[in-house]
């Protein structure tokens, strides 16, 4: 598990006084902007907004001494949180690979919220449930690797493969930043952001399946199709499978 550092631009970190001032200021607005979002709102999102500000604040202010104190602060306070997200975490992904989606589902939170960022978000435990039946019928293999912890909130890095990915030619795909948002032992937010090459060769395998379909007749592709959205379930992946067999053979 790694941690930020980074060079601070113009000397900031000779003025420890100024660094621990804006920083600060920066946590407590954070605190209660994550106090006002627990009323009413996506306690998810606006977590992941805190730490990636803190983040990126400790990249900017250095490395002083002061500013490293505040920060083992703000680290042993969101610390106290939740207990051992990286427990649930490590039981989510033994779940999913084993395709127990029942085991997958109850390392959910019931207001669960999935987002892929500028493709979809899911949430709820039916859509889970719909996403966990595509992954297992489509044999998917998630590898977590834990880049950064700021108390119950988690910084991943994910490699996935699946058959899928597997009959259009590629091994696998990595989402470079995952954030979770672990609450009661239980994830209520994952925020996956996906690789723009890789997003890429998904487009333009798509773009060639969908002129096969147009050229061959073929009616099944456009079934498992919602709007521009994928249909997750186990009866869509099971068509796609098919599908893409008889694809390989053009």
């Amino acid at each position: 598990m790694k941690t930020s550092t980074g060079n601070s631009p113009n000397g900031w970190s000779n003025y420890p006084f100024i660094n621990a001032g804006i920083f600060v200021l920066c946590y407590s607005t954070g605190s209660f902007f994550e106090t006002a979002m627990k009323k009413g709102g996506d306690t998810g999102s606006a977590k992941i907004c805190i730490h990636s500000a803190v983040r990126e604040w400790s990249s900017f202010a250095g490395n002083g001494f002061l500013t490293s104190g505040l920060c083992l602060l703000l680290l042993a306070f969101f610390c106290s949180c939740s207990s051992a997200p990286e427990t649930t975490l490590r039981k989510y992904e033994q779940a999913h690979n084993a395709h127990d989606v029942s085991k997958e589902l109850s390392c959910y939170s019931p207001e669960v919220v999935f987002e892929i960022q500028d493709v979809w978000t899911k949430s709820g435990l039916v859509q889970m449930h719909e996403l966990a039946e595509w992954d297992s019928t489509l044999n998917s293999n998630l590898n977590f690797e834990l880049l950064e912890r700021y108390g119950d909130t988690l910084l991943c890095r994910v490699v996935e493969s699946n058959d899928w990915f597997s009959a259009v030619g590629m091994e696998y795909v990595v989402h470079d930043s995952v954030w979770l948002v672990v609450e009661d032992e239980k994830i209520k937010y994952i925020k996956a952001i996906p690789n723009p090459q890789q997003s890429k060769a998904v487009a333009e395998i798509m773009q060639s399946l969908f002129q096969w379909s147009s050229e061959t007749g073929d009616t099944i592709l456009p079934t498992l199709f919602k709007g521009q959205e994928f249909i997750y379930s186990e009866e869509a992946a099971q068509k796609w499978l098919d599908l893409l067999a008889t694809w390989q053979k053009r």
